[in-house]
């Protein structure tokens, strides 16, 4: 979409804010060498979790965040590899990622050009539940269930359930034409992203049209108020969207919030959503 100068798509309200990619601002962290970070969501927006994008200037390696925080790792491109508790390093091929509890001692190891997308949120266990395990897996060793019934629409979880995980990732692809078919009002805080491709999503009250001139769609919901899940109408695109979202999530302050990330490729000029 083209744009005028001093025009943005990105918008701020009181329960969501749409990030567009020509507002992305580039900066460095200590805890990040040889990194730019495009921050999307923050705790200063009001969230309770970070998502961001890494791109790697140079080789170099990147510590565990601090205590009592988890953090999930998806690669987009480069070489990009992860040694837990001082093993041997797994490296992250195609659409790899890597779940890694809190306070687990991990290393990732970014090659030049890398880019990753990262998560990281303060852990909220239940009681009497025990840390979850880490996990180093890809998108595609998860094999598509119809989500609801509708082949359309398909769906893979990316993280166990049980009462250790805090959150889910899943992986939902959408055929042409296909969306959500309702609008879902809760509590629970997500995170989305748009990687490319096209689409349609409901934020409240406001419809947002996203392509791929526009790649990344971030948005961030309040927990205390209910809002109206993002619907996808992709109309003659077919895409795929990547979701992720806390368990068993309750409306209190204190309890756990969830996260989706959302991202839609594109292939051979087709487009596929997903949601992470």
């Amino acid at each position: 979409m083209r744009q005028s100068f001093g025009e943005t798509r990105s918008a701020f309200h009181r329960r969501h804010a749409l990030i567009s990619s020509d507002s992305h601002e580039r900066v460095t962290l200590p805890a990040w060498p040889a990194c730019g970070l495009k921050h999307l969501i923050t705790p200063a927006l009001g969230a309770d979790f970070s998502l961001f994008l890494v791109e790697v200037d140079a080789d170099t390696t990147i510590a565990a965040p601090e205590s009592g925080v988890e953090r999930f790792v998806l690669r987009q491109e480069g070489e990009v590899s992860v040694s837990i508790g001082g093993t041997d390093p797994k490296t992250l091929d195609h659409e790899g990622y890597v779940f890694v509890p809190s306070d687990c001692a991990h290393q990732l190891t970014l090659s030049k050009g890398a880019r990753i997308l990262v998560l990281e949120r303060r852990y909220q266990p239940l009681a009497g539940t025990t840390l979850p395990e880490p996990i180093v897996n890809a998108i595609s060793a998860h094999e598509p269930v119809a989500m609801k019934g509708d082949a359309r629409l398909m769906l893979q979880k990316l993280l166990p359930t049980g009462d250790g995980y805090d959150l889910e990732i899943n992986i939902m692809d959408f055929a042409p034409g296909a969306s959500l078919p309702y609008v879902e009002t809760h509590f629970m805080e997500h995170g989305l992203v748009l990687l490319n491709g096209g689409g349609i999503y409901r934020l409240e009250d406001n419809w947002y049209p996203v392509d791929l001139d526009g790649p990344l769609l971030p948005a961030m919901v309040r927990r205390d108020r209910p809002w109206p899940r993002p619907v996808s109408d992709l109309q003659e695109l077919e895409s795929r969207s990547a979701v992720s979202r806390a368990t068993l999530s309750r409306p209190h302050p204190h309890k756990r919030s969830a996260h989706l990330l959302q991202r839609i490729a594109c292939v051979d000029g087709s487009c596929i959503a997903r949601h992470i």
